[in-house]
């Protein structure tokens, strides 16, 4: 489950934490992001996390960091860029104990709308994928099923006009990344939910409270709260100026 989530501002100022006191981020890994405008994963003694920047037309408005205890990994975490020839090549990752799908992983390459990766990249807004065994376009479900890995969350980074890469985090039904990944949408009539996927045994999970959610659409900033002994957290991915669809993540 995720341990902890810091959100910061586009100076790289702590905006929020939960749990308060748990405060994990490398201040050089976040400066690099603020700078690259690009995820960045960072392993510590006994932590593993992950830094996703939030662009509004080109450029940083925030900072989302997810921490996980390295102990307890049971997953993947990928970030997949694009390559000369236009396919989606895998450029940063954190596999744990599972070498055998790091191997396949760091062999494959992906076309757009191909895979988790590519669709992620064409669609500009978040895909889940809840069973990564049963799903036609999650081309490693073999390898990922030997692995333990169940359900896939994959999350556009966006440039001024398009996805600059695309970040997956692969969750095992054993040791799962969150209890829940979901996706929303927005329009004149309010805010819906997309796509969600209850990861684990967590099948009784609440769906967030869509007026929370709105607030994210509103703010255009990330969101965070406790959520029980747990904590929930919203970021949103823009399309140019406008939030097109918020991720939120239980942990």
């Amino acid at each position: 489950m995720l341990y902890t989530a810091e959100i910061y501002d586009a100076a790289g100022t702590l905006l929020a934490a939960r749990p308060a006191e748990q405060v994990l981020t490398p201040r050089n890994v976040l400066a690099k992001t603020l700078e690259t405008q690009l995820p960045q994963l960072f392993v510590l003694t006994e932590h593993v996390g992950l830094i996703l920047p939030v662009i509004s037309a080109g450029e940083v408005s925030a900072c989302a960091t997810l921490v996980w205890e390295s102990a307890r990994w049971r997953g993947a975490l990928e970030v997949w860029r694009p390559y000369v020839n236009g396919t989606l090549r895998l450029t940063d990752f954190f596999y744990g104990a599972e070498q055998s799908f790091a191997l396949v992983s760091q062999q494959k390459t992906f076309g757009v709308l191909e895979g988790l990766p590519g669709l992620t990249f064409d669609a500009l807004e978040p895909v889940i994928f809840e069973t990564l065994s049963d799903t036609r376009g999650f081309l490693r479900a073999e390898a990922a099923a030997a692995a333990g890995l169940e359900s896939g969350l994959g999350v556009p980074v966006m440039g001024d006009r398009a996805a600059t890469c695309a970040v997956l985090l692969l969750s095992s039904a054993a040791s799962p990344l969150a209890s829940a990944f979901e996706v929303w949408h927005a329009d004149k009539a309010g805010v819906w939910l997309g796509s969600s996927a209850a990861l684990g045994a967590t099948t009784g999970t609440a769906p967030t409270d869509a007026g929370w959610v709105k607030s994210v659409f509103k703010s255009r900033l990330p969101k965070l709260e406790g959520c029980g002994n747990s904590v929930r957290l919203a970021v949103p991915v823009f399309r140019g100026k406008t939030v097109g669809s918020v991720v939120v993540i239980v942990g």
